[in-house]
């Protein structure tokens, strides 16, 4: 995330995506058609990291939808943001029963 945007009061806390408190969430991504987690392409589904344990912001001055995460490395943790593109919303049962 943009050292701009962690200083700054630009974003406004949405709401969390909620997942299974009791149960670890998964670090499983969804790229059926080859994307990774870099592309700009890949799908959002909820179900699947990084999604999974992101929260919902949104832009003060432009209205745009983020999800906020944080990404733990080996020795760190950084804060990423993604816009939120309602085309690439995703739900992999869906998308089975629609693939038939």
């Amino acid at each position: 995330m943009p050292k701009v945007l962690e200083a700054s009061n630009l974003l406004h806390f949405i709401g969390e995506i909620t997942v299974d408190k009791d149960q670890d969430p998964s670090l499983d991504e969804y790229h059926p058609d080859g994307t990774h987690f870099w592309s700009e392409d890949a799908p959002v589904c909820l179900e699947f990291f990084p999604y999974n344990i992101s929260s919902i912001w949104g832009c003060k001055r432009c209205s745009r939808a983020f999800l906020r995460f944080t990404e733990a490395g080996a020795y760190h943790a950084e804060q990423r943001i993604r816009v939120l593109r309602t085309p690439l919303i995703s739900n992999p049962i869906q998308d089975k029963h629609f693939q038939n």
